[in-house]
């Protein structure tokens, strides 16, 4: 075939035959199109924009028609200039050319379809002088019914919206039954072109794919691209499946996480070379006035319509009308604002194409907008620093102090974009590198590795200082992962901490912070941590800014908030006061800003054991870190999401932090993250009772551990096994494995890990007989939670006391269940119940035993431990009760999940995937796992059928659930 346009054929998105993405609904309506024609005739105009895909569904349309015994001929549009009276002739032989080989070949065995130019000049037999449209319709019809013998014909015309006008009537007059009996003809054309509207057939307007199907096709087709790159760019290119597909393929080209503008909130994808072609056409079809409304809109985000046509006129030089502005937002690039806002691209990259193709034309339009927006100084820094020509280190400094203000005040920035320019415009090397510095720091924080390291290499080619220096080594090594939680790694942050200190406080406390975290990952002891607090008294009180892992100004908050981070990792006992300020602080403030000093004084209050208080914050946090786009921030909530989630026992919420920490560590290159989510996988499988999933998890987050010197996730890893085998009725196992993380000698041994499992360990050791061992191994736990008087520690060894105490110690339990602070705490509230029940059964008092045993029930039900809940039946039983099966409760069909329910009762609704997902914050991707498993349970096969099979979910608001915060303790 050979289509003339260049832009709308098959292979960019339909290669090799593979199943057409998306498109299901209309090859069901071209079928039913073609058992009507293939007897009768007919015509039938598929159109669309360019890009959208319409040779792709008529080569899928031919290709079934062939499976199905039909001939297919391809025609596409003349290539040559024939005089306008000869065009329409020249167009029927051709296609009489091309209807004639497919018919040879099929004759001769060959069964496929022909795809024949149409310029080639040789004129075949049997059009004879005819040249009206109607008559060159009816002749090259009776040569069709000629040679079609005993089998359909299809005709397959592309690109009709380049015929000459007589050849465009040929082709109209095919569509008439009475013309051409028994000949079907599917063509491509434009939309809004005269070939795309018919007199006579049918026409399929084809439309941008809808998000989920743009997702699937990205998923399916470029799986090497992280998660959060595929659903950025099918945002982006707004359903059109070349710039899906163009995008994506060169993002591969350029490398996993080398993208030069990831950074970005909503980073722009990268344009192939079809979607330039197609924008150069649409390009040339403007005048210059409405060209000059095109740049000026691609220069500034959102601008109103009377600043977007004031820029234009001083950028064109001369006056703009308003149909200059018509005329592209008719071209489909411009979208007008309905109620606010202001004038937009209908897709970002035909934004991108504009910037590309504008050349020198960019700074004139810059200037003009900086002159525009001259009394709105914010607004005009941007442009007037791109419309440079050359260095400026008073715009340098403006757009950096600009950076900095928004970072602190929670101001979403253009990615690294003011940071670029600002290193751009620098006037001496230092200021460069330490520009390009922040942007790497920021770009971190962001969670683009790729980005990352574009400004790393470009600062380590400029003359640093020394701390610039220390912290370009530190990003360096902490840029995907962290180094191993060693004492001579946490012996060199101390000494490079200490030479910071006089010059450069912030970016001091921001390793001593990472020195810290690795004292508590590898469990170093002592040693090290005294090295640190020493470090740490050395450094000045107050400071600004600080760090993330490695000195990031954008990664952490306040020297002081540090230094309760620190003394709460490794010294809580004289942690308490400086965390009691600084929480003080951030609650009197209205927002979480700078969120990275909030999320530092969660990662403090949950190394102290305030659980709850930790969430509060995270769960604040968590708003303004979407909508920053600060992603490499993510995982560590997220961790500290999951960990909480075990103490509390909930399965699914465990499962569902480990997916999203999984998920961040996925999009934003840091590996380090591999480890814990795979270990707390391991946990969630063991709470369910999936002994095998746990133990496979578990078995890959060991090895990852021992090859890191994690111990925390070693620790975690070890306990899952633990979960699952208590699920099963192994106890004493159970009892084996947690005591692993309170025996010094062992590998697992982890205390701040040990101190949060402690009522799993002790209803272990009362299942298996191992009191005296377990009460002499739970002393190290009570030193170690002394400064650490958190309600959670505090309820658990309470529980442990009573449980391991000689005799039955029902006076004990009795006021541990009496306590209000156990509701927040499932797991252990169903243990204290499971306990006192049997006490009280053992007594012989099987009706007061009843209540608690119930109870226990219920919340190990509610919480997904169902393995522990039929352990709690056989307790039941035992008392005399026969408790309900779960089928006699609800049927098999409507047993959903707490989380499954939220899920359902959402889609009930009508939220999509992703509408879903951020108000559980779930990606959607789980949020689409979570329906594909309870469709089952519902007896349904789609989500529409939701809302009839439970009908209460219809009428009713749902409220959000607060998220559940997190990080590897």
């Amino acid at each position: 075939m050979g289509t003339t346009d260049g832009i709308d054929e098959a292979p960019w998105w339909h290669e090799g035959g593979a199943p057409l993405v998306g498109r299901d609904g209309e090859l069901d309506l071209v079928a039913a199109w073609s058992a009507r024609a293939f007897p009768a005739g007919g015509l039938l105009v598929v159109s669309g924009e360019p890009g959208i895909g319409r040779t792709a569904l008529l080569r899928e349309t031919a290709r079934r028609a062939e499976r199905s015994g039909a001939v297919t001929a391809w025609i596409g549009a003349p290539g040559d200039r024939r005089p306008a009276g000869e065009a329409g002739a020249h167009w029927a032989a051709a296609a009489a050319l091309a209807v004639r080989a497919a018919a040879g070949r099929t004759g001769a065995g060959d069964g496929g379809a022909s795809d024949a130019g149409a310029g080639d000049g040789r004129e075949p037999d049997g059009l004879g002088t005819v040249r009206s449209p109607a008559g060159l319709a009816r002749a090259l019809a009776a040569e069709a019914g000629r040679l079609r013998a005993e089998r359909p014909l299809l005709l397959v015309v592309d690109d009709a919206h380049r015929l000459a006008p007589q050849a465009l009537a040929v082709l109209h007059h095919l569509g008439s039954a009475a013309t051409a009996p028994g000949l079907a003809v599917l063509c491509a054309a434009r939309a809004d072109t005269p070939a795309a509207r018919p007199p006579q057939g049918d026409t399929l307007r084809l439309g941008p794919l809808d998000a989920p199907t743009a997702a699937r096709l990205l998923d399916t087709r470029f799986p090497g691209l992280s998660r959060r790159r595929r659903q950025e760019i099918a945002e982006a290119a707004g359903g059109l499946p070349l710039a899906l597909v163009e995008a994506a393929t060169e993002e591969q080209h350029a490398g996993p996480g080398e993208q030069s503008n990831g950074g970005a909130p909503d980073p722009t994808p990268r344009i192939g070379p079809r979607l330039r072609r197609i924008h150069a056409e649409r390009l040339r079809r403007l005048g210059p006035a409405s060209r000059a409304v095109l740049l000026a809109a691609a220069c500034e985000p959102d601008p109103d319509v009377d600043e977007l046509l004031a820029a234009a006129v001083a950028l064109h030089g001369g006056p703009v009308p308003g149909r200059a502005l018509d005329a592209v937002v008719r071209a489909g690039l411009l979208v007008l604002p309905h109620e606010g806002g202001g004038v937009r691209f209908r897709r970002r990259p035909d934004a991108v194409a504009t910037l590309e193709a504008a050349g020198h034309r960019l700074g004139a339009a810059h200037a003009a907008w900086a002159r525009i927006l001259a009394d709105r100084p914010e607004r005009a820094l941007l442009h007037r620093a791109a419309a440079a020509p050359g260095p400026d280190e008073a715009l340098a400094r403006a757009l950096e102090e600009r950076h900095r203000r928004a970072v602190a005040v929670g101001t979403p920035v253009p990615g690294t974009a003011l940071l670029d320019l600002a290193a751009r415009l620098s006037a001496g090397s230092r200021d460069r590198g330490r520009r390009h510095l922040l942007a790497a720091e920021h770009a971190r924080a962001l969670g683009r590795p790729g980005l990352t390291r574009h400004h790393l290499a470009a600062a380590a080619a400029e003359r640093l200082t020394a701390a610039d220096r220390t912290a370009l080594h530190w990003l360096r090594t902490t840029a995907t992962g962290c180094p191993p939680p060693s004492p001579g790694t946490v012996g060199r942050l101390c000494a490079d901490a200490r030479r910071l200190a006089p010059d450069a406080a912030d970016r001091a406390a921001g390793l001593l912070l990472l020195a810290a975290r690795l004292c508590h990952r590898g469990a170093l002891g002592p040693a090290p941590a005294a090295e640190v607090l020493a470090a740490l008294d050395a450094l000045p009180p107050g400071g600004s800014d600080c760090s993330d892992e490695a000195g990031n100004p954008d990664g952490s908050g306040s020297v002081a908030a540090v230094r309760a981070a620190i003394l709460a990792i490794l010294d809580p006992a004289a942690a308490a006061g400086p965390l009691r300020r600084a929480l003080e602080r951030f609650d009197a403030a209205p927002d979480p800003h700078p969120v990275a000093h909030a999320l530092i004084l969660a990662e403090a209050a949950h190394a102290l054991g305030e659980h709850t208080r930790a969430e509060e914050i995270d769960t604040r946090c968590l708003p303004h870190l979407h909508a920053l786009g600060l992603h490499g921030l993510l995982p560590a909530l997220h961790a500290r999401r999951a960990a909480v989630a075990t103490v509390r026992g909930d399965a699914e919420a465990v499962r569902q932090a480990a997916a999203a920490l999984a998920d961040c560590a996925e999009d934003t290159g840091r590996t380090a993250w591999r480890g814990p989510a795979t270990a707390f996988e391991a946990m969630s499988a063991g709470l369910a009772g999936a002994p095998e999933h746990a133990r496979t998890a578990a078995e890959r987050a060991e090895a990852e551990a021992l090859r890191t010197g994690r111990v925390d996730v070693l620790a975690v890893s070890v306990a899952a096994r633990a979960a699952a085998a208590a699920g099963e009725g192994r106890h004493l196992a159970a009892y084996e494995r947690l005591r692993r993380l309170l025996d010094p000698g062992d590998p697992a041994h982890h205390p701040a890990v040990a101190l949060d499992l402690v009522a799993p360990f002790a209803d272990a050791a009362r299942r298996s007989d191992r009191r005296p061992e377990a009460r002499r191994l739970l002393r190290r736990a009570e030193q170690y939670a002394h400064p650490r008087p958190a309600p959670a520690a505090r309820l658990q060894l309470a529980y442990a006391e009573a449980v391991l105490a000689p005799g039955e110690g029902r006076a004990a339990l009795t006021g541990v269940t009496g306590s209000g602070e156990l509701a927040g705490w499932p797991q252990l509230y169903a243990l204290v119940h499971l306990a006192h029940g049997s006490a009280l059964r053992r007594a012989r008092r099987p009706a007061a035993a009843r209540t608690s045993l119930r109870a226990a029930m219920e919340v190990f039900t509610a919480i997904g431990q169902r393995r522990r809940a039929l352990d709690v039946a056989a307790e039941l039983r035992a008392t005399g009760e026969r408790p309900p099966r779960s089928e006699e409760t609800a049927p098999e069909q409507l047993r959903l999940s707490p989380q499954e329910r939220r899920i359902a009762d959402l889609a009930a609704l009508g939220l999509s995937n992703r509408e879903i997902g951020r108000r559980l914050d779930l990606s959607p991707r789980t949020v689409g796992s979570h329906l594909y498993r309870l469709f089952p349970k519902l007896g349904i096969t789609g989500r529409a059928q939701i809302v009839h099979r439970l009908p209460a979910a219809a009428g009713q608001i749902v409220t959000e659930p607060t998220a559940t915060p997190l990080e590897v303790s």
